[in-house]
């Protein structure tokens, strides 16, 4: 079982660590070695960087291969450092 969400999470968050757990307890993989499903927003709709910083989404309409990104504090960015925009 994944370990609940902390009470003040985000709702996002809270239904991610939800749906996290329910997948892969279908799966029958031990705790600790599960895939990651991350939130998925489109570059629109991306949440606040500050609030979420070290965080990762999947970006949905990302160009190229450029569909995860992880905020700094300031910017959502591509592993190869560029801004997501």
């Amino acid at each position: 079982m994944i370990p609940a969400a902390p009470p003040n999470a985000p709702d996002w968050f809270k239904q991610w660590v939800d749906d996290l757990d329910a997948t892969a307890s279908r799966w029958g993989i031990p705790d600790g070695k599960r895939p990651v499903l991350l939130p998925t927003f489109a570059v629109a709709n991306l949440p606040s960087a500050s609030k979420y910083v070290r965080c990762a989404i999947y970006v949905q309409d990302g160009t190229g291969n450029k569909r995860i990104a992880i905020s700094d504090g300031a910017a959502w960015r591509f592993p190869d450092g560029n801004v997501v925009s």
